[in-house]
């Protein structure tokens, strides 16, 4: 039978232990095999009128924590304030899916990542080798569960690349500058000439993720490769009367 102290003792160590593998978690939740999420680097979380807000477990760096999640997520606004980590922009069910497969160390380095595919890489370039990539679960603010549509080539725009944000690949949200407006369309009298814009690459994606066989999304693959600079030809979509999305695009040489 335990004595009183050896009890203590023992819940100590146990409170030690799983602290311990708290601050050792590489991504802010774990996903288990029955589908339900358990703590990771974060010990708790709950949906809040400003987004998830997450309770870190003790040893776990938050400011360090919400800098790369703030590099990674795209579309997503993170904040570390009062000790609670804060991540709004994208739905609570998405979000803990995609942070469930998003490494807190390492490189964002998109060559970093492509090697980490490994043999779906051989898949993207070779189009007998099968090929789907599941980098990770996509969230409803880069990707969209269905297949992108036809559009009429007048309503193209050029812009300039100002600015890309990479969340995990190939999830891109680019900030543009138009520098000429399409010639038809339901946005021609929004999106003028130096309008800037900021919107997520739309891909279409099917269960076992970015299906990169399909030429829309090879197409649409070359966003994450793109540089402050680059001239782009483009098609947008509006998601709502705010929000929008870039369905087409290609780097004009």
């Amino acid at each position: 039978m335990r004595t009183m102290a050896q009890s203590l003792v023992l819940t100590v160590v146990v409170a030690a232990w799983a602290t311990v593998a708290y601050a050792a978690a590489d991504t802010l939740v774990v996903k288990g095999k029955d589908g339900s999420y358990q703590p990771g680097a974060a010990k708790s979380w709950k949906a809040a009128d400003t987004g998830v807000q997450f309770v870190l477990a003790d040893g776990v760096d938050g400011a360090a924590v919400a800098k790369t999640l703030g590099d990674r997520l795209a579309g997503a606004k993170v904040s570390f304030e009062g000790g609670q980590l804060t991540i709004a922009g994208v739905p609570k069910d998405a979000l803990l899916d995609q942070l469930s497969t998003l490494s807190l160390s390492g490189s964002a380095d998109p060559l970093a990542d492509l090697a980490g595919l490994g043999g779906a890489v051989t898949a993207m370039n070779s189009p007998e080798g099968g090929g789907s990539i599941r980098a990770s679960k996509p969230t409803a603010t880069t990707m969209r569960p269905s297949i992108i549509k036809e559009h009429n080539a007048d309503e193209r725009y050029e812009a300039e690349v100002v600015e890309i944000k990479q969340g995990t690949f190939p999830t891109v949200m680019l900030k543009l500058k138009v520098r000429k407006t399409a010639r038809a369309g339901a946005l021609r009298t929004k999106l003028r000439y130096g309008k800037v814009i900021e919107a997520p690459v739309a891909y279409t994606v099917g269960e076992g993720g970015v299906d990169l066989t399909r030429d829309d999304n090879k197409r649409n693959l070359v966003s994450w490769y793109l540089t402050r600079g680059d001239r782009v030809l483009f098609h947008p979509n509006a998601l709502d009367a705010e929000r929008l999305e870039i369905d087409w695009i290609t780097r004009q040489e």
